[in-house]
């Protein structure tokens, strides 16, 4: 899953730079350009996150550590939108 996750990852900062940045780059304002500067590390991070916790709970069969698991993403989920 984890492989899936960066292969995702990758494949977004792919579309982010080669796609939508030429785009933005066309327009006379640069706030497009800066937010898409600001989007593109959260955006891989939380794929990557999104990956890893699909990819431990498939393996978890104890409750209790599954909420726990659970419980640190929604953390680290929430570390990743107070991002810059």
């Amino acid at each position: 899953m984890l492989f899936i996750a960066l292969l995702l990852a990758y494949l977004s900062k792919y579309i982010i730079g080669a796609i939508v940045k030429p785009f933005t780059k066309k327009t006379k304002t640069i706030i497009d350009d800066l937010i898409i500067e600001a989007i593109n590390a959260p955006i891989f991070a939380a794929i990557i996150a999104g990956g890893l916790w699909v990819g431990i709970n498939r393996i978890l069969t104890d409750a209790k550590i599954e909420s726990i698991v659970n419980k640190i993403f929604i953390i680290i989920i929430f570390l990743l939108s107070a991002w810059q």
